[in-house]
């Protein structure tokens, strides 16, 4: 009798891919923002009230002007606020169903783009340091659609060294056939080993945490970036206690027990600071 090629099927080995996840983005927030070590677990941004000077028109060997520089005594802190999710695994399935791929190692990574998405979309959305909550009254434009125009008028509000555009994809989309019916050309940048779409130089940056509600209505953000800019700087505690998988997130085994299943923490400490008020703009889009 002739093996056939179903039966033969059944015995092989089959060739089997690491977990696929779909709700896996690229992140880019997460590259293009700097992030700052936060040793004691809170950040300080210590603001300057006055600059007061007096100048005066004078020749040579005359009196210098004199000036004091005072420093708000209740300047803005931003303690570190946590991600956490718990991870268990019966001993078993590190002992007997441990290859090809190490389960531990699968369902460590797996949390970890889970946190990171996480991490992002609270970049953007956390009522307590997100970018959106976070923006000064006096820094936000309002517009009907997303052209260029309104990304003029936005760059007009960040004009200092402004690093990057954020906006959701679908609102991308629509910038793209808005200047194409007007006929104006979109700059291209590759960062990161990507390609970026440009506005005057500026990259823009797709993010899907960036929403929209049910009405049409969202936001772009232009930000200045970094603490040597005056900027927009993330904020994250490395060092952690246990494996720090990657800088700044650890997992630690807390316990196995009279069951066999082991307990694990994944643990990230993060926040976000606007250092001065002009570092971010938000141009909110109302159709």
């Amino acid at each position: 009798m002739a093996l056939t090629r179903e039966t033969a099927r059944q015995l092989a080995v089959t060739t089997k891919t690491r977990a696929q996840w779909g709700d896996i983005t690229p992140r880019w927030l997460l590259n293009f923002l700097p992030m700052v070590n936060v040793e004691a677990g809170t950040y300080r941004v210590n603001t300057v009230t006055t600059v007061s000077h007096i100048s005066a028109e004078h020749s040579t060997g005359t009196e210098l002007p004199s000036s004091f520089v005072d420093y708000n005594d209740k300047s803005p802190e931003y303690p570190l606020s946590v991600l956490q999710s718990n991870l268990r695994m019966h001993t078993q399935v590190l002992d007997v169903y441990n290859t090809p791929h190490n389960q531990l190692g699968e369902q460590v990574r797996l949390t970890i783009e889970a946190m990171r998405e996480e991490e992002e979309y609270r970049f953007i959305n956390s009522s307590l340091f997100g970018l959106l909550s976070n923006c000064a009254a006096d820094m936000r434009v309002e517009a009907s659609a997303v052209t260029p125009d309104s990304m003029d008028d936005l760059i007009g509000v960040i004009w200092k060294k402004p690093a990057f555009f954020l906006m959701s994809p679908a609102t991308m989309a629509k910038f793209g056939r808005e200047c194409t019916k007007r006929g104006v050309c979109i700059g291209t940048v590759e960062i990161f080993g990507a390609p970026f779409w440009t506005w005057r130089g500026i990259p823009i940056v797709p993010s899907d945490k960036v929403l929209t509600n049910a009405q049409g209505e969202t936001s772009v953000l232009l930000m200045r970036v970094g603490e040597d800019n005056q900027g927009v700087v993330g904020l994250h505690k490395l060092g952690l206690p246990g494996q720090e998988v990657v800088p700044g997130l650890s997992v630690r085994l807390l316990s196995t027990d009279s069951a066999g299943v082991s307990h694990f923490v994944v643990t990230r400490y993060i926040s976000l600071a606007v250092l001065v008020p002009d570092a971010l703009g938000v141009m909110s889009i109302k159709p």
